[in-house]
């Protein structure tokens, strides 16, 4: 919240002011239709909107992995994963993500876990190595690998997904209970599991199977009650820094 809040450029016209047509800007950040419509302060704050959305993902990143460290034997965030796979098992992800980016996840994601890992054989051959948002290990040495992404994600980053998440089981040659890989939300913008309605995550995700969404996500890596109480220190923060950003935006 202090590095958001140093990063809002001062301006000297008031909140209510427009913006001043302009012809050059070396940031490339002319709207001249928003400018036309709204004032100074509306596009101050939008534009604060999005630049803090993405700096906040990695909040969540390190949150879960702090938590994690306490209830797991290992916690990391951006594991770096070495690629060393049967040739089959790469061979049998590239035809799953193809059809799912053509079809969708008309199969159970366990499935295709199941049929992953069964291709551990063959011709080994190294990959560029992956980076895993966060890993988890428990005491028992099961593992559990995680892609935290947008609760509204686009095509290529659920097929994505799917490819890395797939490329630990085949690199792995196990499913769970050993390894267990998960697509993860850190909320979920409608609120419960049944409402949730983005079809592209529908229909590129087996929604069932692979994704922790929200509350099952924080419960999961902390217990029982994770997270309401990691809403309720966001919350702390907010009283304590929400005010000063605000100010820092309308000047």
């Amino acid at each position: 919240m202090e590095n958001a809040r140093a990063e809002i450029r001062p301006v000297a016209r008031e909140a209510e002011e427009f913006r001043p047509t302009r012809n050059r800007d070396t940031g490339g950040d002319i709207k001249p239709f928003h400018e036309a419509l709204v004032p100074e302060g509306v596009l101050r704050t939008s534009d604060f909107e999005r630049s803090f959305s993405t700096s906040l993902g990695t909040t969540f990143e390190e949150v879960a992995r702090i938590i994690g460290s306490e209830r797991f034997a290992r916690a990391e965030r951006g594991y770096k994963f070495g690629v060393a796979i049967p040739r089959v098992a790469l061979d049998t992800i590239d035809g799953i993500v193809s059809d799912v980016a053509n079809e969708g996840m008309k199969k159970p994601y366990p499935e295709h876990v199941e049929t992953v890992s069964r291709a551990y054989r063959g011709d080994i051959v190294n990959r560029r190595a992956l980076v895993i948002d966060l890993f988890l290990k428990s005491h028992d040495n099961r593992e559990f690998y995680f892609e935290m992404k947008s609760p509204k994600p686009n095509k290529d980053s659920s097929t994505g997904a799917c490819r890395k998440l797939l490329t630990v089981h085949g690199v792995r040659g196990e499913g769970p209970p050993t390894v267990q890989t998960f697509y993860s939300m850190a909320y979920n913008p409608y609120g419960s599991r049944t409402d949730y309605a983005e079809s592209v995550a529908r229909k590129y995700l087996d929604f069932e199977n692979m994704v922790l969404i929200g509350e099952e996500f924080w419960d999961f890596v902390g217990g029982h009650g994770t997270y309401a109480e990691v809403l309720e220190l966001y919350r702390d923060v907010g009283r304590v820094h929400g005010p000063q950003v605000w100010r820092a935006i309308t000047g």
